[in-house]
């Protein structure tokens, strides 16, 4: 384990005075013009991605995160609301073909106050599975890379695969 993991379990497990986990998303897609970097933190921040790199300035916005509800499919998504600063989420979402079966990327990652140098906890790679507007507040579902998603447009029934029915 490393010591930025070591100091995140000891700020979750003690709670200790001025300590603090700062919570950060990175979205990003081929047809973005750029990567957004956001926090949670008023101010923003600037952290490392990775230990020993130079640090990204994360810009600071009202950000609303939430696991989504657990189903039976063993998928757990994650939401994210943030607000439209300056119309630019929404131009660079309108960049997006709609054809493009590319999906955003989005890479959660959480730091320990005292230290920047590298994430505590991540990153998490997720893919955004859908996005909602509501009068300039975008809310991103992302959860992991769908790999086991097959569409192949077969109808499973008795007719078509008689092995299907159980022997009496």
């Amino acid at each position: 384990m490393t010591d930025q993991q070591d100091q995140l379990r000891e700020i979750l497990t003690t709670n200790p005075p001025g300590k603090y986990t700062i919570d950060t998303i990175e979205l990003s897609h081929s047809n973005f013009s750029q990567i957004f970097y956001l926090t949670r933190e008023p101010l923003g921040i600037s952290a490392s991605l990775v230990e020993g790199e130079d640090p990204v300035d994360f810009v600071g916005t009202n950000i609303e995160q939430q696991l989504n509800s657990v189903q039976n499919d063993l998928d757990q998504n994650f939401s994210f609301t943030l607000p439209d600063i300056n119309n630019q989420l929404d131009d660079e979402l309108g960049a997006i073909p709609l054809d493009s079966v590319e999906p955003i990327l989005c890479v959660y990652r959480s730091y320990d106050s005292s230290d920047l140098t590298a994430p505590g906890y991540g990153p998490i790679n997720l893919q955004v599975l859908n996005v909602t507007q509501k009068k300039g507040v975008f809310t991103f579902i992302a959860g992991v890379k769908q790999l086991n998603w097959s569409k192949t447009g077969i109808i499973y029934d008795y007719d078509r695969i008689p092995m299907l029915r159980g022997l009496s």
